[in-house]
């Protein structure tokens, strides 16, 4: 059995680590950013950029921003509530555990291992259904997400979703797109999806 998870607002939370990018990377709008519409994928990051900035100048500032990240804001990715203790629940249930991310796969290993987490592989660089390959070709027998796009891969690779309120969907969203169950926090999976 493994257990699938999505990184960004599922096992870490990244705010805090990408306003700071986002001010070190000195963007004029970046007060004007949204952060949590930043968060849902790469693709989302360079069409907020693309909202706020003028063309010519979006690479070199997602340039200035993946640095900044680097830098300024790995040290303030933070795991979320029951995330470290749900990996370590897995690993004695025998299980394995697998990121399925947007997020580059090298950047997903940063931000896990800057939050004092591991997981046993990591899918990277993909979003929505695209994720519904990888989750099938990992084995995944259950996908965790905070997004409905995370619950739409789910479903489309033929596995249960389960949602959790650490991030961008609501309850009803959730639902709406498929998860089998919602969660408050990682904190209350119940064992059964655990093996």
């Amino acid at each position: 059995m493994t257990v699938g998870f999505d990184l960004d607002l599922t096992l870490i939370d990244t705010r805090a680590a990408t306003r700071a990018a986002l001010r070190t990377a000195d963007l004029d709008p970046a007060a004007a950013i949204d952060v949590d519409a930043c968060l849902v994928s790469g693709a989302a990051l360079r069409a907020e950029f693309g909202r706020r900035l003028p063309p010519e100048q979006v690479a070199p500032a997602l340039r200035r921003f993946a640095a900044a990240f680097r830098e300024d804001g790995l040290p303030l990715v933070r795991p979320l509530p029951g995330a470290a203790a749900l990996l370590d629940r897995v690993r004695r249930a025998g299980r394995r555990s697998v990121v399925v991310t947007a997020r580059r796969a090298e950047s997903a290993a940063s931000c896990l291992r800057a939050a004092g987490m591991a997981v046993d592989a990591i899918a990277g660089g993909l979003a929505g259904p695209d994720k519904s390959s990888a989750i099938r070709a990992h084995g995944v027998t259950v996908y965790l997400g905070d997004h409905p796009l995370d619950m739409a891969a789910a479903v489309a690779a033929g596995v249960p979703g389960i949602g959790v309120l650490t991030g961008i969907g609501t309850a009803g969203d959730l639902r709406l797109a498929g998860a089998r169950l919602v969660l408050g926090t990682l904190a209350e999976m119940p064992a059964k999806w655990v093996g």
